[in-house]
């Protein structure tokens, strides 16, 4: 009686080592699958990185120093703007960087410059302020302060801003 105990006992404990050791066996399995994909990854964009002439990498290698030095709350920020770009129609999306690239890449850049020269305070106050302004009036003070280009530039009569209030009243009925 007492070896039957012995031996069933002994099964059982057999049996949970067996089950722990597939466990981490499983586990093991898994997560080399997951530095295989990984892997995967990283010689996909390593590939498309080989890929790319100078001048592209120049401008990849400067957007992700411009992303790290941005504080999580801009990076926020810019997660939610691209969240509505992808919600936006591709015909919009498509006049949005039409007027984007007509602006000259040194004004561009100067416009970016002066953005980031304020700080987040500045940068929610000035937000604050532009909410309580009309459509032209937002203008206006953009032009002035030198974060649109001024209007002989611009060959359309509709603003950015009227653009964009009208995409983000108007993305319920459209597809992505």
């Amino acid at each position: 009686m007492k070896s039957y105990k012995i031996i069933t006992t002994f099964f059982c404990l057999l049996s949970i080592a067996g089950f722990a050791l597939a466990e981490d066996a499983e586990k093991a399995i898994s997560q080399k699958s997951e530095s295989i994909i990984q892997a995967g990854k990283e010689t996909r964009i390593l590939h498309r990185l080989l890929e790319m002439d100078d001048e592209e990498l120049t401008q990849l290698r400067q957007t992700i120093e411009r992303i790290e030095k941005m504080s999580p709350e801009e990076k926020d920020q810019l997660r939610t703007r691209i969240s509505a770009i992808q919600q936006m129609a591709p015909d919009r999306v498509d006049r949005l960087r039409e007027k984007f690239k007509a602006i000259p890449l040194e004004q561009r850049n100067e416009m970016h410059a002066r953005w980031m020269e304020m700080g987040p305070e500045e940068h929610a106050e000035l937000h604050a302020k532009l909410k309580s302004m009309s459509v032209e009036e937002r203008q206006a003070f953009l032009e002035e302060k030198g974060f649109l280009p001024p209007h002989p530039l611009r060959a359309h009569k509709r603003t950015l801003f009227e653009d964009l209030e009208e995409d983000a009243s108007d993305t319920s009925d459209e597809a992505p």
